[in-house]
């Protein structure tokens, strides 16, 4: 959130009025502060209770907007990924992931032992096709050995 420091709110809270992500601009409303931090609220920018906050608690609200590729909804799939541990596959991996326009990176845990690491990744997909051309890209990154679909 765009002036608030990192780890300094305990809540985040999403009324049904805030959308569903990339689909709105949306406020973020500070609702309170404790020595704990403080709680939000994210409504969209049209949403009657938003506007009645911009008008009530204008120093409370902060513009905002989703992170992320905006288009159609992905699905997350989970994708196994073996290779020889070479500095840089890593980095070479996420950055094929990110430079898709279908797909983003979700999550991502990595393992390394006795030269090889051991990959985990969630990654959010439109289609089949967009997933089957992004393994086939990460196969070719020097030093993978095995990349596929998990359950």
């Amino acid at each position: 959130l765009p002036g608030v420091p990192p780890g300094s709110w305990k809540a985040l809270s999403f009324p049904r009025s805030a959308g569903r992500r990339g689909q709105s601009e949306i406020n973020v409303h500070r609702t309170r502060e404790s020595r704990k931090g403080s709680s939000f609220k994210i409504h969209k920018s049209t949403c009657p209770n938003a506007l009645h906050l911009k008008q009530k608690y204008p120093y409370r609200i902060i513009n905002a907007e989703w992170s992320g590729k905006i288009g159609k909804s992905q699905s997350a799939v989970p994708v196994s990924i073996v290779g020889v541990d070479n500095i840089g596959v890593v980095n070479s991996i996420t950055s094929i992931i990110s430079k898709e326009s279908q797909a983003s990176l979700r999550s991502i845990s990595i393992e390394s032992h006795d030269g090889f690491f051991e990959g985990n990744l969630v990654i959010g997909i439109n289609d089949n096709a967009s997933l089957n051309s992004l393994l086939k890209k990460i196969s070719n990154v020097k030093g993978v050995k095995n990349v596929q679909r998990s359950n």
